[in-house]
Protein backbone atom coordinates (compact mmCIF):
# COMPACT_ATOMS: atom_id res chain seq x y z
CA UNK A 1 0.00 0.00 0.00
CA UNK A 2 1.32 3.24 -0.94
CA UNK A 3 0.61 6.61 1.03
CA UNK A 4 -0.43 9.96 -0.56
CA UNK A 5 0.80 12.97 0.72
CA UNK A 6 -0.08 13.52 4.34
CA UNK A 7 -3.26 15.04 4.81
CA UNK A 8 -4.97 15.82 7.83
CA UNK A 9 -8.41 15.30 8.41
CA UNK A 10 -10.49 18.00 9.60
CA UNK A 11 -12.80 17.72 12.83
CA UNK A 12 -15.79 16.29 12.03
CA UNK A 13 -19.23 17.64 14.13
CA UNK A 14 -21.16 15.52 15.91
CA UNK A 15 -24.39 15.90 13.51
CA UNK A 16 -24.50 15.99 9.88
CA UNK A 17 -27.31 16.65 7.56
CA UNK A 18 -27.03 13.80 4.99
CA UNK A 19 -29.60 11.58 3.78
CA UNK A 20 -27.15 7.96 3.21
CA UNK A 21 -27.74 4.99 1.01
CA UNK A 22 -25.37 2.04 0.84
CA UNK A 23 -25.34 -0.06 -1.89
CA UNK A 24 -24.40 -3.86 -2.36
CA UNK A 25 -23.55 -5.91 -5.82
CA UNK A 26 -24.21 -9.60 -5.36
CA UNK A 27 -24.00 -12.55 -7.47
CA UNK A 28 -23.98 -16.11 -5.91
CA UNK A 29 -21.76 -16.82 -2.31
CA UNK A 30 -25.35 -16.74 -0.77
CA UNK A 31 -23.46 -17.91 2.66
CA UNK A 32 -21.24 -15.30 2.79
CA UNK A 33 -23.31 -12.36 1.41
CA UNK A 34 -26.09 -13.19 3.91
CA UNK A 35 -23.03 -12.98 6.88
CA UNK A 36 -22.43 -9.80 5.29
CA UNK A 37 -25.46 -8.16 5.52
CA UNK A 38 -26.06 -9.23 9.02
CA UNK A 39 -22.69 -7.74 9.88
CA UNK A 40 -23.82 -4.43 7.96
CA UNK A 41 -27.31 -4.91 9.95
CA UNK A 42 -26.36 -5.00 13.68
CA UNK A 43 -22.80 -3.31 13.26
CA UNK A 44 -24.58 0.35 11.31
CA UNK A 45 -24.62 3.34 13.43
CA UNK A 46 -26.88 5.60 11.83
CA UNK A 47 -30.10 5.58 9.26
CA UNK A 48 -29.57 4.34 5.58
CA UNK A 49 -31.56 3.49 2.64
CA UNK A 50 -29.83 -0.16 1.36
CA UNK A 51 -29.75 -0.82 -2.73
CA UNK A 52 -29.11 -4.28 -3.28
CA UNK A 53 -28.12 -5.67 -6.88
CA UNK A 54 -28.59 -9.02 -7.97
CA UNK A 55 -26.62 -9.43 -10.90
CA UNK A 56 -27.79 -12.88 -12.64
CA UNK A 57 -26.72 -14.77 -9.78
CA UNK A 58 -27.78 -18.74 -10.01
CA UNK A 59 -28.33 -19.82 -6.12
CA UNK A 60 -30.52 -18.79 -3.33
CA UNK A 61 -29.43 -15.22 -3.42
CA UNK A 62 -32.22 -13.41 -5.54
CA UNK A 63 -35.00 -15.14 -3.11
CA UNK A 64 -32.74 -14.09 0.07
CA UNK A 65 -32.32 -10.60 -0.87
CA UNK A 66 -36.24 -10.27 -1.33
CA UNK A 67 -37.31 -11.94 1.80
CA UNK A 68 -34.48 -9.50 3.52
CA UNK A 69 -35.90 -6.57 1.75
CA UNK A 70 -39.22 -7.37 2.83
CA UNK A 71 -38.73 -8.31 6.53
CA UNK A 72 -36.75 -3.95 6.19
CA UNK A 73 -39.43 -2.65 5.03
CA UNK A 74 -42.24 -4.32 7.51
CA UNK A 75 -39.79 -2.28 10.28
CA UNK A 76 -37.74 -5.22 11.46
CA UNK A 77 -34.37 -3.09 11.13
CA UNK A 78 -35.83 0.42 11.86
CA UNK A 79 -32.35 2.18 12.02
CA UNK A 80 -32.57 1.19 8.06
CA UNK A 81 -35.06 3.94 6.14
CA UNK A 82 -35.92 1.29 3.56
CA UNK A 83 -34.61 -1.63 0.94
CA UNK A 84 -34.90 -2.42 -2.45
CA UNK A 85 -33.88 -5.28 -4.52
CA UNK A 86 -32.49 -5.14 -8.36
CA UNK A 87 -32.28 -7.79 -10.40
CA UNK A 88 -30.38 -8.16 -14.05
CA UNK A 89 -31.29 -11.32 -14.93
CA UNK A 90 -28.03 -12.32 -16.64
CA UNK A 91 -24.67 -11.70 -14.57
CA UNK A 92 -22.92 -8.37 -16.25
CA UNK A 93 -20.30 -7.30 -14.20
CA UNK A 94 -18.96 -5.92 -10.57
CA UNK A 95 -18.64 -2.56 -12.20
CA UNK A 96 -21.98 -2.43 -13.98
CA UNK A 97 -23.79 -3.86 -10.98
CA UNK A 98 -22.34 -1.20 -9.04
CA UNK A 99 -23.27 1.63 -11.47
CA UNK A 100 -26.85 0.44 -11.23
CA UNK A 101 -27.06 0.73 -7.97
CA UNK A 102 -25.48 4.00 -7.13
CA UNK A 103 -27.63 5.25 -9.75
CA UNK A 104 -30.66 4.22 -8.10
CA UNK A 105 -30.13 5.30 -4.60
CA UNK A 106 -31.18 8.45 -3.35
CA UNK A 107 -29.15 8.98 -0.79
CA UNK A 108 -26.42 12.42 -0.77
CA UNK A 109 -24.10 10.03 0.57
CA UNK A 110 -23.45 7.07 -1.55
CA UNK A 111 -21.91 3.96 0.51
CA UNK A 112 -20.40 1.36 -1.89
CA UNK A 113 -19.60 -1.98 -0.24
CA UNK A 114 -19.05 -5.47 -1.28
CA UNK A 115 -20.72 -8.57 -0.22
CA UNK A 116 -17.93 -11.05 0.92
CA UNK A 117 -17.35 -8.16 3.69
CA UNK A 118 -17.57 -7.75 7.98
CA UNK A 119 -17.69 -4.82 9.67
CA UNK A 120 -16.48 -3.37 13.09
CA UNK A 121 -18.72 -1.75 15.87
CA UNK A 122 -20.25 1.80 14.44
CA UNK A 123 -18.05 1.58 11.47
CA UNK A 124 -20.24 4.08 9.09
CA UNK A 125 -20.88 6.99 11.11
CA UNK A 126 -17.14 8.77 11.34
CA UNK A 127 -17.22 7.84 7.53
CA UNK A 128 -20.00 9.57 6.64
CA UNK A 129 -18.56 12.26 8.94
CA UNK A 130 -15.43 12.51 6.83
CA UNK A 131 -17.55 13.00 4.02
CA UNK A 132 -20.08 15.03 4.29
CA UNK A 133 -17.72 17.78 5.85
CA UNK A 134 -14.30 17.75 3.61
CA UNK A 135 -14.43 18.75 1.04
CA UNK A 136 -11.33 17.89 -0.17
CA UNK A 137 -12.56 13.99 0.37
CA UNK A 138 -13.42 12.49 -2.81
CA UNK A 139 -13.73 8.58 -1.51
CA UNK A 140 -12.71 7.30 2.21
CA UNK A 141 -13.20 3.93 3.47
CA UNK A 142 -12.31 1.95 7.02
CA UNK A 143 -9.15 0.48 7.87
CA UNK A 144 -8.93 -3.29 6.94
CA UNK A 145 -7.84 -5.67 9.75
CA UNK A 146 -5.71 -8.60 8.47
CA UNK A 147 -7.08 -11.40 10.45
CA UNK A 148 -8.07 -15.04 9.43
CA UNK A 149 -11.71 -16.03 9.31
CA UNK A 150 -13.84 -18.73 8.73
CA UNK A 151 -17.16 -17.83 7.11
CA UNK A 152 -17.99 -21.58 7.58
CA UNK A 153 -18.87 -20.93 11.27
CA UNK A 154 -22.26 -19.13 10.62
CA UNK A 155 -23.25 -16.54 12.59
CA UNK A 156 -20.52 -16.69 15.11
CA UNK A 157 -18.29 -15.54 13.06
CA UNK A 158 -20.18 -11.43 12.69
CA UNK A 159 -20.03 -11.76 16.65
CA UNK A 160 -16.48 -12.85 16.72
CA UNK A 161 -15.63 -10.23 14.23
CA UNK A 162 -17.18 -7.44 16.09
CA UNK A 163 -16.02 -7.49 19.30
CA UNK A 164 -12.34 -8.11 17.74
CA UNK A 165 -12.83 -5.20 16.12
CA UNK A 166 -13.81 -3.00 18.78
CA UNK A 167 -10.08 -2.98 20.02
CA UNK A 168 -8.56 -2.03 16.97
CA UNK A 169 -10.68 1.28 16.58
CA UNK A 170 -8.54 5.02 16.53
CA UNK A 171 -10.99 7.45 16.95
CA UNK A 172 -8.88 10.48 16.08
CA UNK A 173 -6.56 9.11 13.30
CA UNK A 174 -5.22 11.64 11.33
CA UNK A 175 -3.98 10.02 8.05
CA UNK A 176 -5.30 9.38 5.14
CA UNK A 177 -4.03 6.74 2.82
CA UNK A 178 -4.99 4.54 -0.67
CA UNK A 179 -7.76 2.17 -0.18
CA UNK A 180 -10.02 -0.49 -1.21
CA UNK A 181 -13.75 -1.06 -0.84
CA UNK A 182 -16.07 -0.29 1.46
CA UNK A 183 -16.07 3.57 -0.45
CA UNK A 184 -18.21 6.40 0.43
CA UNK A 185 -18.64 9.70 -1.05
CA UNK A 186 -20.59 11.92 -1.68
CA UNK A 187 -22.70 11.99 -4.58
CA UNK A 188 -22.27 14.92 -5.94
CA UNK A 189 -18.79 14.25 -6.46
CA UNK A 190 -19.49 11.76 -9.56
CA UNK A 191 -20.40 15.18 -11.40
CA UNK A 192 -16.58 16.30 -11.50
CA UNK A 193 -15.45 13.07 -12.75
CA UNK A 194 -16.82 12.10 -15.19
CA UNK A 195 -20.18 11.37 -14.60
CA UNK A 196 -19.81 7.97 -13.49
CA UNK A 197 -18.73 5.41 -10.60
CA UNK A 198 -16.55 2.53 -12.34
CA UNK A 199 -15.65 2.83 -15.95
CA UNK A 200 -17.36 -0.16 -17.29
CA UNK A 201 -14.32 -0.61 -19.64
CA UNK A 202 -13.07 -2.89 -17.39
CA UNK A 203 -15.60 -5.15 -16.44
CA UNK A 204 -15.92 -7.59 -15.15
CA UNK A 205 -12.71 -7.16 -12.86
CA UNK A 206 -9.58 -5.56 -12.09
CA UNK A 207 -7.98 -1.65 -12.55
CA UNK A 208 -12.01 -0.17 -12.53
CA UNK A 209 -10.69 0.83 -8.49
CA UNK A 210 -7.66 2.43 -9.67
CA UNK A 211 -9.12 4.03 -12.86
CA UNK A 212 -11.37 6.12 -9.97
CA UNK A 213 -8.50 6.81 -7.68
CA UNK A 214 -7.03 8.44 -10.74
CA UNK A 215 -9.50 10.51 -11.80
CA UNK A 216 -9.98 11.91 -8.28
CA UNK A 217 -6.39 12.88 -8.20
CA UNK A 218 -6.78 14.34 -11.59
CA UNK A 219 -9.61 17.47 -10.19
CA UNK A 220 -7.53 17.24 -6.53
CA UNK A 221 -9.45 15.33 -4.69
CA UNK A 222 -7.90 12.83 -1.91
CA UNK A 223 -8.83 9.64 -1.09
CA UNK A 224 -8.14 7.00 1.22
CA UNK A 225 -8.98 5.44 4.92
CA UNK A 226 -9.00 5.70 7.99
CA UNK A 227 -8.41 4.10 11.62
CA UNK A 228 -11.75 5.54 13.13
CA UNK A 229 -13.46 2.46 11.46
CA UNK A 230 -12.48 -1.17 10.38
CA UNK A 231 -13.58 -3.42 8.71
CA UNK A 232 -12.52 -7.21 7.31
CA UNK A 233 -12.79 -8.31 3.81
CA UNK A 234 -12.90 -12.42 2.49
CA UNK A 235 -10.83 -11.47 -0.49
CA UNK A 236 -10.91 -13.60 -3.82
CA UNK A 237 -14.72 -14.58 -2.90
CA UNK A 238 -16.05 -12.69 -5.66
CA UNK A 239 -13.15 -12.65 -8.20
CA UNK A 240 -12.83 -16.11 -7.78
CA UNK A 241 -16.26 -16.76 -9.73
CA UNK A 242 -14.21 -15.12 -12.83
CA UNK A 243 -12.83 -17.10 -15.60
CA UNK A 244 -9.17 -16.63 -16.62
CA UNK A 245 -8.51 -14.27 -14.36
CA UNK A 246 -4.93 -13.85 -14.91
CA UNK A 247 -5.60 -12.95 -18.88
CA UNK A 248 -8.13 -10.97 -17.64
CA UNK A 249 -5.57 -8.40 -15.20
CA UNK A 250 -3.36 -8.03 -18.01
CA UNK A 251 -5.90 -7.38 -20.81
CA UNK A 252 -7.25 -4.68 -18.29
CA UNK A 253 -3.99 -3.16 -17.62
CA UNK A 254 -3.29 -2.85 -21.41
CA UNK A 255 -6.87 -0.70 -20.98
CA UNK A 256 -5.61 0.86 -17.99
CA UNK A 257 -2.57 2.34 -20.14
CA UNK A 258 -4.47 3.09 -23.46
CA UNK A 259 -6.76 5.45 -20.61
CA UNK A 260 -3.91 6.13 -18.46
CA UNK A 261 -0.59 7.32 -20.44
CA UNK A 262 1.97 5.39 -18.04
CA UNK A 263 -0.48 4.90 -15.38
CA UNK A 264 -1.64 8.24 -14.72
CA UNK A 265 -1.19 9.83 -11.19
CA UNK A 266 -1.37 6.97 -9.30
CA UNK A 267 0.36 4.29 -11.12
CA UNK A 268 2.30 2.10 -8.64
CA UNK A 269 -0.12 -1.00 -9.34
CA UNK A 270 1.01 -1.01 -12.62
CA UNK A 271 4.33 -2.70 -10.81
CA UNK A 272 2.57 -5.74 -9.06
CA UNK A 273 2.51 -9.47 -11.09
CA UNK A 274 -0.62 -11.30 -11.03
CA UNK A 275 0.73 -13.75 -7.88
CA UNK A 276 1.49 -10.64 -5.92
CA UNK A 277 -2.28 -9.93 -6.20
CA UNK A 278 -3.32 -12.95 -5.14
CA UNK A 279 -4.38 -14.30 -9.12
Amino acid sequence: MMMQQPYALKPVPDQFPAKVSVVVPCHNAITITMLSLTSLIHNTDIPFELVLVDDGSTDATAVSLECLATNINAGQYPKITGARVLHNPQRTSCAEASNLGVAAASGDIIVWCNNDMLYGPNWLGPLVKIAATDALVGVVGPWPLKVLLNHDQGGNVVTEFTALAANHIVADDPVLLSSGAPFVFRRGILNTIGGYFFDQRFAPAYFEDWDLYNRLLTVGLHFGLTRRSVYYHYEGVTCSQIPNRVALFHANRSRFLEKWPGGGPFPHYLGLSPSQLGL
